[in-house]
C-alpha cells in the first residue's frame, strides 16, 4: 500500500504516522529468544522501543512540522 501512489487521506496519514516504528518494534521484539513470561517480555520491549525508537521519531516529527509552519 506504501508504494502506490494514493490521495491523501486520513487511510494513508494514519498508517504513515505509525507503520515503520511499529515494523521496528514487532521486528526487535521477534529477533530475541528469552525464558521470561510473555507479558514481562512485552513491557521490557515496549519500554525499550519507546525509549530508543518513539523518543527520537516524535522528536524529529514535532521538528519537521515546525519547520513547515
Amino acid at each position: 500500500m506504501g508504494h502506490i501512489a494514493l490521495k491523501d487521506n486520513l487511510y494513508t496519514i494514519i498508517i504513515y504516522a505509525f507503520h515503520m516504528p511499529l515494523f521496528f518494534i514487532i521486528s526487535g521484539y521477534l529477533s530475541h529468544e528469552q525464558d521470561a513470561p510473555l507479558l514481562v517480555r512485552l513491557k521490557a520491549c515496549a519500554v525499550k522501543s519507546a525509549k530508543s525508537l518513539l523518543v527520537p521519531y516524535l522528536l524529529f516529527y514535532l521538528l519537521s512540522w515546525l519547520i513547515q509552519l
